[in-house]
């Protein structure tokens, strides 16, 4: 990058990432604009440089990544209501609890492959489709049905967090 991004290029929202680092476009989110993450989950550098990296090809402009990012950190206050009518059924919230309490009560390591691990043998447990788990699982944690893989999502935020969303789509499905 030969000259500094002012922040007008950054106000415009029409900065192109392309040739940018993860690092230089992690920056420059953070010199424009300090509050992009206020209100929202503590991610540190190295889950967001991994967010990033995630969501590179989704993202054109700095204004797209910073919405990627969002959807991330930010507890969503609605759900997609086209997914939901196709997704919530009889059994969604007893699942949602008996998940919840898998959490609470798990003593794993949180990373990806033990989330994978968890995930995989409660679907096998229930006898629920990793697809279905999925979908309601990123319905509950992004409050849409497009976003990053599960598996990824969930070990980039904390499991606090994952249960506290978990919880609170819980109680709007009831």
């Amino acid at each position: 990058m030969d000259a500094p991004i002012k922040n007008s290029q950054f106000n415009n929202s029409h900065l192109l990432l392309d040739g940018l680092t993860s690092e230089e476009i992690l920056n420059l989110i953070i010199e424009n604009n300090e509050n992009v993450f206020e209100n929202k989950i503590n991610l540190n550098r190295e889950k967001l440089l991994t967010l990033i990296e995630i969501f590179r090809d989704r993202s054109k402009t700095l204004l797209k990544m910073c919405m990627h990012l969002n959807s991330i950190c930010a507890v969503p206050t609605t759900y997609d209501s086209e997914y939901l009518d196709e997704l919530i059924n009889d059994n969604t919230a007893y699942h949602i609890e008996m998940l919840i309490k898998r959490l609470e009560l798990s003593t794993i390591e949180w990373n990806e492959e033990s989330v994978t691990e968890l995930i995989k043998s409660f679907s096998k447990e229930f006898d629920i489709k990793i697809a279905y788990i999925a979908h309601i699982i990123r319905l509950s944690l992004i409050g849409k049905s497009d976003g990053p893989g599960m598996y990824k999502m969930l070990s980039m935020l904390d499991r606090d967090d994952v249960i506290k969303r978990l919880k609170k789509f819980r109680s709007y499905i009831l």
